[in-house]
């Protein structure tokens, strides 16, 4: 396991019931054929964290990753968010796989 996949389950680790919901979540939005963002699937969960704050939800970007090893999710671009409290940072988007 490399550092960064070490990470990720880490974050996953902390959240298991966010996670499981997430993982739901993915798997809704890939079978509907539409682009998505990590932020459409915060929409349908909530954040893993429960709260705005630095390093406080790292794992939605472990799940959308996991989604992604997994084959469930493929990445297609790129696109600001639009949460205010993201301050405009780059979001993948993704598409079922």
């Amino acid at each position: 396991m490399t550092t960064k996949e070490h990470g990720m389950q880490l974050a996953l680790d902390a959240q298991p019931d966010w996670a499981d919901q997430a993982l739901v979540a993915i798997l809704q939005l890939a079978k509907r054929g539409i682009q998505f963002t990590s932020e459409d699937v915060l929409a349908m969960t909530g954040l893993p964290s429960g709260q705005v704050g630095q390093h406080k939800n790292n794992a939605s970007g472990a799940i959308m990753n996991k989604a992604a090893r997994a084959g469930w999710i493929r990445k297609v671009g790129y696109c600001t968010a639009k949460r205010k409290e993201s301050h405009g940072a780059i979001l993948a988007i993704w598409i079922g796989a």
